[in-house]
């Protein structure tokens, strides 16, 4: 059955086939209501694609790189041990198994440590806030000290000047 398919593949180039249709395609759809410019434009392309398909391999080449690929193939599925493919299929199955097991560990570890990480957030959060009200009573201690401070600065220049008025008239 494989040699029938070879022999098909080998009756005609795909090249050879092709060439005379893309040719008559090209031209039929240019000739309608073509220019000597457009004539002269397909003909360029069609030189392009015959030069082009004149500096590939062959048809006979490439088929007979074909039957070589396909011979190799058939000796690869003939190499084939089901034996040793259902050993390793089996293999594959446990090893998949075993790390669905693993991922499924790390699933829930990540899911209680997402959990845990949560709470340590909430903790965070509440001692922040308490943080921030201690310095909120602190910033307002200061500046009550730094009022009492004023006042006081200024009952010293009161009293200097008390001082310096009793001293000058010498009432002291």
């Amino acid at each position: 059955m494989a040699e029938e398919g070879h022999a098909s593949r080998r009756a005609a180039s795909a090249p050879a086939r092709l060439l005379p249709a893309v040719a008559a395609s090209v031209l039929l759809t240019g000739c309608a209501t073509a220019t000597d410019e457009d004539l002269q434009a397909v003909e360029a392309r069609l030189d392009r694609v015959e030069s082009a398909l004149a500096a590939g391999p062959d048809g006979d080449e490439l088929t007979s790189r074909l039957v070589t690929v396909e011979d190799r193939l058939d000796e690869l599925t003939a190499s084939l041990d089901t034996d040793e493919l259902a050993e390793r299929t089996e293999a594959t199955d446990t090893q998949l198994a075993e790390l669905v097991d693993t991922l499924t560990v790390m699933d829930e570890e990540l899911s209680i440590l997402s959990d845990q990480l949560d709470d340590v957030e909430g903790e965070l959060a509440t001692a922040l806030s308490d943080l921030r009200s201690v310095v909120d009573g602190v910033r307002g201690g200061l500046d009550e000290v730094r009022a009492d401070n004023d006042e006081l600065r200024a009952l010293i220049i009161t009293v200097r000047d008390r001082l310096d008025r009793c001293q000058a008239d010498g009432s002291c």
